[in-house]
């Protein structure tokens, strides 16, 4: 429905790197990011999307969830936002699956809480609970992620 909105004019989504690629919205599951333009108008029509997605899908948002936060965007305003919404303001970063946004991920100390949960959940197994089978399926899934070269060069240099 963002989507539909951005083609239609009536939101108007953030516009990402040198080529101005429009984005409004980043989804997974139940999780979404919305991003667009700091205005009235489009908070008010973001507030009419998300009605109207209530009403289509038999679902309820729950605002008191739902943050707001803005890049070089002045605090009264964030907060005039929030109040249309109504949501509270939120602070970056923030996390977003389980991951920091709004940090400088090149930086191996950024990943220090990440490769703590990481590693807190594998001492849970032991040899006995987890097959051959499914160490080689884990090590699989975790080497075809799109985050490995990441986490394991910080794991490395750790």
């Amino acid at each position: 429905m963002f989507s539909k909105a951005t083609e239609l004019g009536l939101f108007k989504a953030a516009e990402i790197g040198k080529d101005k690629i429009r984005v409004s919205h980043l989804q997974f599951a139940d999780d979404t990011i919305i991003m667009g333009a700091s205005d009235n108008e489009n908070a008010w029509t973001m507030k009419r999307v998300l009605c109207h997605m209530e009403a289509l899908s038999g679902l309820k948002i729950n605002f008191d969830k739902c943050s707001i936060s803005g890049i070089n965007v002045e605090d009264e305003r964030l907060q005039e936002v929030a109040n249309i919404l109504g949501c509270r303001v939120g602070g970056i970063p923030f996390s977003y699956l389980g991951l920091k946004v709004g940090i400088d991920h090149r930086r191996i100390s950024e990943w220090a809480e990440i490769l703590h949960k990481i590693r807190n959940r594998l001492k849970r197994w032991d040899d006995k609970n987890i097959s051959l089978g499914g160490r080689i399926t884990l090590l699989n899934s975790v080497f075809t992620s799109p985050f490995s070269k990441r986490v394991f060069r910080a794991i490395f240099f750790f």
